[in-house]
């Protein structure tokens, strides 16, 4: 479990660096993907157990819950 969150918080930190710039200017997107990453890939591995150990699916996981806490997050503001 403790692999699971930390894939999911560097995730969410990259993603959020990549699409909108530095973190300290952006700490409400850093927050949706960070939330928004730990609940897809705590999902995914409830669904299968073991997908999180998965290099690709683990980060692939992670990256798609950053990208959809953005986007709800840029869909609230906006």
């Amino acid at each position: 479990m403790p692999s699971l969150v930390i894939t999911a918080l560097v995730a969410s930190f990259t993603f959020v660096r990549l699409l909108k710039g530095p973190w300290m200017r952006n700490p409400q997107y850093l927050a949706a993907a960070m939330i928004g990453s730990m609940i897809v890939v705590i999902a995914g591995d409830g669904l299968d157990p073991g997908i999180g150990d998965d290099f690709i699916m683990g980060n692939l996981l992670a990256l798609g819950g950053s990208a959809a806490g953005i986007f709800l997050m840029g869909r609230v503001i906006a």
